[in-house]
């Protein structure tokens, strides 16, 4: 099917840090396979999904619902996927200039805030998105197995007006991160392992 060019600042993902690997080779029908999987039923057939294409994405399949699907970017040292609720796509965007231009860590995070506080981007009071991430052994072409992160944006919740804890758990069990800013979201995740040869 034709494939469309979209500029990279439409559909950004959470993406944690920290897996390295080789570029990823598992073909794009098995990762957006992956992903729709861990989507409710009702909304697989109608998600969108993306192939980062350099600074943009190639349009996979339009969508028809509320949610986007990016494959993993090859040239990225990663593996890594992600969905999104499609209220969250500005603001992921403006995550990503925000990261483009360097800024990193508390300096990042403060500048984020105060650009939702003066009204430069919104930031969704609900909205799901997950990640899916794993390393790539050297010599191999798949993950062994994957982590999946699962967020709902949660606003300047707090421990106490969440009800949850702010402490990282054990894995599985959700916890409110970077509570108290503009950023503050459910987060939990489990591990997904595969058997030799998968």
């Amino acid at each position: 099917m034709p494939c469309k060019r979209i500029p990279w600042l439409v559909a950004i993902a959470f993406v944690p840090v920290g897996w390295v690997g080789t570029e990823a080779q598992v073909p794009v029908e098995q990762q957006f396979a992956q992903l729709l999987a861990l989507l409710p039923e009702d909304a697989r057939d109608g998600a969108e999904l993306l192939i980062p294409d350099g600074d943009g994405f190639e349009v996979y399949r339009r969508g028809e619902n509320q949610f986007v699907c990016v494959a993993d970017a090859p040239e990225d040292a990663r593996y890594a996927l992600t969905c999104y609720h499609k209220s969250l796509g500005e603001f992921l965007a403006w995550e990503r200039k925000l990261s483009a231009a360097g800024l990193q860590g508390a300096a990042y995070r403060t500048q984020l805030c105060r650009d939702v506080e003066v009204g430069n981007v919104s930031v969704p009071d609900r909205a799901y998105s997950l990640t899916v991430s794993g390393a790539i052994p050297e010599g191999h072409d798949r993950p062994d197995s994957l982590t999946v992160y699962h967020f709902i944006q949660l606003p300047y919740a707090t421990e106490e007006s969440a009800g949850i804890t702010d402490e990282e758990p054990a894995p599985g069990q959700p916890w409110l991160h970077q509570g108290g800013t503009c950023n503050a979201h459910l987060m939990w995740s489990r591990t997904l392992r595969f058997a030799p040869g998968h």
